[in-house]
């Protein structure tokens, strides 16, 4: 067990190594790009939101603050884009943004179809809909890598932070998840704690519990796009110590929202920075387009007034 903590950002916990060569030189690449800011023709990983609907309403998203019109991806468009991500090389995409995935009930031939282009394909899920049963689908199915949400290990600092879930079904669903899914086997299983004050004790219980069971285990700070005091308060890290720097997303991915609309930022919740539709303009046309490189010059002069950048938290030099 490979264990590395950063006072900051993260700290993970690995038992498996990654096989998969083309996924191996799409993180080379990403990692040298975000480093660089160098820019590539296509982006190098696309978010897709098939949904923003979500079944629970936890504390410390700001998805509570989303005003967007909520809706379920049409799959015919998804299949669109797959078609260009293909098209234009990109081998990288995941399927949510601000919504639970598995709401969705393509979600699973959204997955196969992804996969029959050679895309790699992973989603974010707070695990209260892994039943038995879905989860032998996400195996079947052919997804790469899932992640599964839990900010604490006590059942009711659990629930009053994953509102509308119940602490014993989600760690039945893991549990169950593990026995159906063995490690090193896909989709790769990557357990997210988000670290607050309020459960930052709570870290080597999680990781203890888990450890021996789970591809990986990841620890990242709460972070927030608009600077919400709200969330902020639960933050154990002091940003305003901290320099602000160009977000290498810019350089490194598009989200797509589920009506179309693309954002070039998967923390805009209510889509403040969206530049196109992706049934008016490719997502390579987006990518190079006057609107998002305006914004990266912007940003490599460290100008980010006026914008969502300003207060956001997520762009800052640990």
């Amino acid at each position: 067990m490979k264990r590395e903590i950063s006072d900051y950002f993260q700290v993970v916990s690995s038992n498996t190594e990654i096989a998969d060569r083309e996924y191996k030189e799409f993180r080379k690449m990403w990692d040298s790009c975000a480093r660089s800011l160098y820019l590539t023709e296509a982006p190098l990983h696309v978010d897709i939101e098939v949904t923003n609907a979500c079944n629970l309403k936890c504390s410390m998203c700001e998805r509570n603050m989303m005003t967007r019109k909520i809706g379920y991806m049409d799959y015919g468009l998804f299949c669109r884009i797959i078609d260009q991500c293909a098209e234009y090389r990109i081998t990288s995409v995941k399927l949510n943004l601000w919504g639970e995935s598995i709401l969705h009930k393509e979600i699973f031939n959204m997955v196969r179809y992804a996969k029959k282009n050679r895309i790699h394909t992973q989603f974010n899920t707070n695990a209260t809909l892994v039943t038995e049963e879905n989860a032998r689908r996400l195996v079947e199915c052919g997804l790469d890598r899932i992640t599964f949400s839990v900010e604490s290990m006590v059942k009711d600092d659990y629930e009053n932070k994953r509102r509308g879930a119940k602490f014993e079904t989600t760690i039945k669903n893991i549990e169950d998840f593990i026995k159906i899914k063995p490690i090193g086997k896909k989709p790769l299983l990557t357990l997210q704690f988000i670290r607050m004050k309020s459960n930052c004790n709570d870290i080597p219980l999680f990781v203890d519990k888990f450890k021996d069971a789970v591809d990986f285990i990841s620890v990242t700070n709460i972070t927030s796009v608009d600077g919400n005091p709200e969330i902020l308060k639960e933050s154990m890290v002091d940003y305003k110590k901290l320099s602000k720097r160009p977000c290498p997303q810019l350089w490194l991915r598009l989200s797509v929202f589920w009506n179309g609309d693309v954002t070039v930022c998967c923390q805009d919740y209510n889509g403040v920075l969206v530049i196109g539709n992706i049934r008016d303009r490719s997502l390579k046309e987006l990518w190079q387009s006057k609107e998002l490189n305006a914004l990266r010059e912007r940003h490599k002069r460290l100008n980010f007034s006026k914008t969502l950048c300003e207060p956001c938290t997520a762009n800052h030099k640990h």
